[in-house]
């Protein structure tokens, strides 16, 4: 698989499991107390997720070396803040795939 399609489906299912384990706990919330909206529940919760996602990947991403040849060591390993910095991407690529998740659960909170 070509890394550019790997570097956007990693996220997607980290946000696809994200989606699932917040409709999870929604659901549940809803058994408990029928007058909660399952879907703005769950909604609430994948934004409140997506700010916290949001500074979690800047956090990582700020540590990234800007010079290419600090971002390898001498035996061509890439270092700790190189590491730290492609995780913070991936932790914002999929921040942006929660997002999308809340905006399209709370449509459907609107409609049902």
């Amino acid at each position: 698989m070509p890394i550019h399609i790997r570097s956007v489906l990693e996220p997607l299912s980290v946000a696809s499991i994200i989606a699932i384990i917040d409709l999870f706990i929604a659901m549940l919330l809803t058994i408990v107390d029928p007058t909660v909206s399952l879907f703005l529940t769950a909604s609430a919760y994948l934004f409140l997720e997506f700010g916290v996602m949001l500074i979690l990947g800047a956090c990582f991403m700020s540590r990234q070396p800007l010079d290419v040849d600090k971002r390898f060591d001498k035996e061509g390993l890439p270092v700790r803040s190189w590491i730290w910095a492609i995780r913070g991407k991936k932790v914002l690529v999929a921040s942006v795939f929660v997002l999308m998740f809340a905006f399209f659960i709370s449509s459907l909170g609107m409609l049902f």
